[in-house]
């Protein structure tokens, strides 16, 4: 009774939620909205190249500083980003394309108006910067703009989107190099700054856009990793066919059953063992006490799943086939 309570309960919220796609665009337009930000703000005034196209903008607008005598990063960052976008239509799939649209409009417009609004003068960020120790300022800039751009990031991969840029090159050398696509990534990026580095000479800069792209990537991994990841979940339980029954219905997987002993009761008892996503998880461990008060829940962070829905993305299909004739032909030769 207490199942079909909570069940009743969670489909009535459900419903007055707002629907996911539309949960998902607000999410990518305040992601958008915040990296645009951290770029427009701490990055792009002082020069620290991160890696990704926003810098590739940012050096082309410098060294075409002279002929038109302002900052063009966003004129230049638009014009790659639609360039980009027609390459992901045509080469990689609509899909793809498609999910990226979103994130590349708002996050081109948020850069243009952040940039045209000069937020870093109007914020006395610049005339922070220009007083006492600079370096140590511009490691400030480059620690606040990976943090924000980070969680920026995030939001957007938790809308199913992105900003496009690096990341329409990164996925097509997956499909035509079969590359691992953070391997192709972090050659982007490291080409990039170094191409960085060619342009404004500053080691400086280069150590603090390096430093600015780590901490992307580690908020990425404590924000967005943490959102995506797998648990595995198991329920001691005396009400094992209330908790299948959740599991089954409400989050539509399967679960595994096997008894334990308790190694100082010697009392035997039965556990529910289930993988599930972190939103699931967390679902799961405020019902199940509901159902049995006695429950004793134990919660493993996965890192890495296999079978079922899952598969093995990292490994190439021309590796998986190589490896495939060999031990088929290894098999025919023991026959003969």
């Amino acid at each position: 009774d207490n199942t079909k309570g909570w069940v009743f309960l969670i489909r009535k919220i459900e419903k007055i939620k707002t629907p996911e796609k539309i949960l998902n665009i607000i999410l990518i337009v305040i992601g958008s909205c915040l990296v645009a930000l951290a770029n427009a703000v701490f990055i792009v005034p002082f020069d620290i190249v991160t890696g990704g196209m926003t810098s590739v903008a940012m050096m082309i607008s410098n060294l075409m500083y002279p002929i038109f005598n302002q900052n063009i990063t966003d004129i230049v960052l638009w014009i790659i980003n639609t360039i980009l976008w027609f390459v992901a239509l045509l080469l990689i799939s609509k899909k793809f394309a498609m999910s990226t649209l979103i994130g590349t409009i708002c996050y081109s417009a948020f850069m243009t108006l952040f940039l045209r609004l000069d937020l870093v003068t109007k914020w006395w960020l610049l005339a922070y910067y220009q007083e006492g120790d600079v370096t140590a300022k511009l490691i400030l800039f480059g620690l606040a703009g990976g943090v924000i751009n980070g969680f920026g990031a995030s939001l957007c991969f938790m809308g199913k989107g992105s900003t496009g840029g690096s990341d329409v090159i990164s996925i097509s050398c997956v499909k035509y190099l079969n590359v691992k696509q953070d391997i192709a990534t972090l050659t982007i990026d490291v080409i990039t700054i170094l191409l960085g580095f060619a342009i404004f000479q500053s080691w400086g800069k280069l150590l603090v856009g390096i430093l600015a792209a780590l901490v992307v990537s580690l908020t990425i991994k404590t924000i967005y990793g943490k959102y995506n990841t797998v648990y595995i979940i198991d329920v001691m339980t005396d009400k094992v066919d209330e908790v299948q029954k959740l599991v089954s219905e409400e989050f539509k997987d399967t679960c595994t059953i096997y008894t334990v002993e308790g190694g100082y009761s010697k009392e035997t008892k039965k556990i529910v063992r289930c993988v599930l996503i972190y939103k699931e998880a967390k679902l799961l461990k405020a019902i199940v006490p509901t159902i049995d008060s006695n429950a004793f829940i134990t919660e493993y962070e996965s890192t890495s799943v296999y079978g079922g829905s899952t598969s093995d993305a990292y490994i190439t299909e021309k590796k998986k086939e190589k490896v495939l004739n060999k031990i088929h032909f290894n098999i025919n030769k023991k026959e003969k």
